[in-house]
């Protein structure tokens, strides 16, 4: 299933979108129950599938979602003009050539594709992956349980389809992912730390947002936290610290 476009407000304004992305993520807890037309009866249904959502918003990063977070698998994306010289040199490019480089797709003719997707999942390759996948569910090591539990498919799947050459290479590159995962979703933890010892000193109530983020820009010179947080992630840490923005000043809930 694929999704466009999701924001933290359209989780919290539909709660069952959230339960679905959830607990669909797992097969033995995919089972979603909705109330029905007959009166003292519910709609079961089976809700287990990949799926895919873009979104223009760091929810990975965002508190409200802790439960969603530890299940995603997080592909991050920039503008060109927001990528380093050394970046664009990977990619084969620069900040003179780039354009010829862009991929339209609606350029390229896509009938038949289901054909080739269909010729190479042949039940030969499914029996494959199914016996790649148990072999790495007895063997498989190097990655916290969390992170195997999210990984087991995606790596069985590229094991088998040539993606990666073996079990090692695999498991080499997955934690290089999870090494920025991990650096990604904890770079606002040292600022939580910070804000809660200032507020403690200067007292928590009646703090002007000015005085705040211009004691964030002396945290963030000094090198002491490695990036500003952006407005709503400043709401939330404040947030969890019992404050609330009122007028231009953080005041107690």
């Amino acid at each position: 299933m694929v999704y466009e476009d999701i924001d933290p407000p359209i989780l919290v304004s539909v709660p069952n979108l959230y339960r679905l992305l959830k607990v669909s993520s797992d097969r033995t807890t995919d089972k979603m129950s909705m109330s029905s037309d007959t009166k003292g009866q519910n709609m079961d249904f089976r809700t287990f599938c990949p799926k895919i959502f873009s979104s223009i918003s760091a929810i990975h990063n965002d508190e409200n979602f802790k439960e969603l977070q530890r299940r995603l698998i997080v592909i991050p994306f920039k503008k060109i003009e927001d990528l380093s010289d050394e970046r664009l040199k990977q990619l084969g490019t620069s900040r003179a050539t780039w354009q010829n480089h862009l991929i339209n797709i609606d350029a390229y003719h896509w009938d038949g594709f289901s054909s080739i997707f269909a010729n190479f999942w042949t039940k030969k390759m499914a029996e494959i992956y199914l016996l790649t996948k148990k072999t790495l569910a007895k063997t498989l090591s190097g990655l916290s349980s969390r992170h195997r539990a999210i990984s087991l498919d995606l790596l069985a799947s590229g094991i088998t389809a040539g993606v990666w050459a073996s079990e090692k290479e695999a498991i080499v590159k997955l934690k290089s992912y999870f090494e920025w995962y991990m650096d990604e979703t904890n770079k606002y933890a040292g600022i939580k730390k910070y804000l809660a010892d200032y507020l403690a000193i200067r007292g928590f109530n009646g703090v002007s947002s000015r005085e705040l983020y211009r004691q964030i820009n002396i945290w963030l010179d000094a090198g002491w936290i490695l990036e500003k947080p952006k407005p709503r992630q400043l709401k939330s840490l404040m947030a969890d610290l019992g404050l609330v923005l009122y007028e231009g000043f953080w005041v107690k809930r």
